[in-house]
């Protein structure tokens, strides 16, 4: 991991700095097992700030194209990833629960803050949790998988049993 992307994170609010990058997806190991292969880059953009109540805050900008399986085809699709959060930085534990919110979450300083880390974190929760085709092409194996999951009918024994 690049020194650069460990920052002390109240410090980097407070000084409003930036850090604009591109990265291989590959560069992210949990990201990696959870695509049909890491084949792009991935776009971030953390700034440093404060929010209306004059709290500092990390903005987080994020967006890649990741290879999925389609769970209704069971095809290869690709998925367009983009988010957008807003951190408050606190400085005590206790403050967390009163600064999370809908709008912003709250995290704690630290000296030693993975920026790639969060930018994974902030990738695999916005991550299809069922990735599906907006319309399926037709496909051999998906009705293949499809055949292979249909569970045979437990009443068909008792009709069976009926018609002797």
């Amino acid at each position: 991991m690049s020194e650069q992307f460990i920052i002390h994170n109240l410090r980097f609010a407070e000084g409003k700095e930036q850090i604009d990058a591109v990265l291989p997806q590959s560069s992210f190991a949990r990201l990696s097992a959870e695509v049909v292969r890491p084949t792009g880059d991935v776009h971030f953009r953390l700034t440093g700030g404060r929010n209306s109540l004059g709290l500092p805050v990390l903005d987080l900008a994020v967006s890649t194209t990741v290879e999925l399986v389609c769970q209704r085809c069971m095809n290869v699709m690709t998925s367009d990833i983009v988010s957008e959060s807003r951190l408050v930085v606190v400085d005590k534990e206790s403050l967390i629960d009163e600064y999370d919110s809908d709008e912003e979450d709250a995290i704690l300083e630290d000296a030693e803050f993975s920026v790639l880390e969060l930018v994974e974190d902030e990738l695999l929760l916005v991550l299809p949790a069922s990735p599906r085709h907006e319309m399926c092409v037709d496909s051999s194996a998906a009705k293949a998988a499809a055949e292979a999951n249909k569970k045979p009918n437990p009443f068909a024994v008792l009709a069976e049993l009926k018609n002797r």
